[in-house]
C-alpha cells in the first residue's frame, strides 16, 4: 500500500508513512480514500476510535505517529473488543442534539427559557436508561418540573 493521495487543498501527499501531527494530516475525504483502499473495502466511514487516537497523539504531543500507527491502534482496539460505547464528547452531541430537537419541537413553544426547560429534561433522561433523545412525551410526563417555564 504505497499508492500516495494528494489533498486539493494543501497539496499534502497521504501515505502510511504520514505523520499525522504536523504535516496537514485530518481525518478528511482523502484520508478516506486511503483507508478505504487500506482495509480493501470500497467505501470507508470514519469511527469514533480513529478521532480519539488521534485526540490522544495531539494530546501526549505524539509528533512521531503515523497514518500506519493510527491503523494499527485502531484495529488493536477493536481486536481486543475496546470499542468505545460513550465518550464525554459524544454525552456533549447527545445534549446538543437533545437541545436542538426540543427547541425545534411544538411544544417547546409553549415556553420561556427554552434552555432552562431542556436542561430540566435532560437531567431526567441522563439519569434514566433510556435513549439520550428528546420525546415530545417528556414534557407531559415531567410537566410539574417545567411548569413554571410556562409562558403565561
Amino acid at each position: 500500500m504505497n499508492r500516495k493521495h494528494t489533498t486539493s487543498r494543501n497539496k499534502t501527499k497521504i501515505t502510511l508513512e504520514t505523520k499525522i501531527l504536523g504535516e496537514g494530516f485530518s481525518l478528511n475525504q482523502e484520508a478516506r480514500k486511503l483507508f478505504a483502499e487500506y482495509f480493501g473495502k470500497e467505501k470507508f466511514s470514519f469511527k469514533k476510535e480513529m478521532a480519539v487516537i488521534k485526540r490522544q497523539a495531539e494530546h501526549n504531543g505524539e509528533t512521531k505517529m503515523t497514518v500506519r500507527d493510527l491503523l494499527e491502534r485502531y484495529q488493536e482496539m477493536v481486536g481486543q473488543g475496546n470499542v468505545l460505547r460513550e465518550t464525554a464528547e459524544e454525552a456533549t452531541y447527545q445534549w446538543n442534539n437533545f437541545v436542538r430537537d426540543f427547541c425545534k419541537s411544538s411544544e417547546s413553544q409553549n415556553y420561556h427559557q427554552k434552555l432552562k426547560v431542556a436542561a430540566i429534561l435532560w437531567e431526567k433522561v441522563k439519569n434514566s436508561k433510556n435513549d439520550k433523545k428528546f420525546e415530545a412525551s417528556l414534557v407531559q410526563k415531567y410537566e410539574k418540573n417545567i411548569s413554571n417555564y410556562m409562558n403565561k
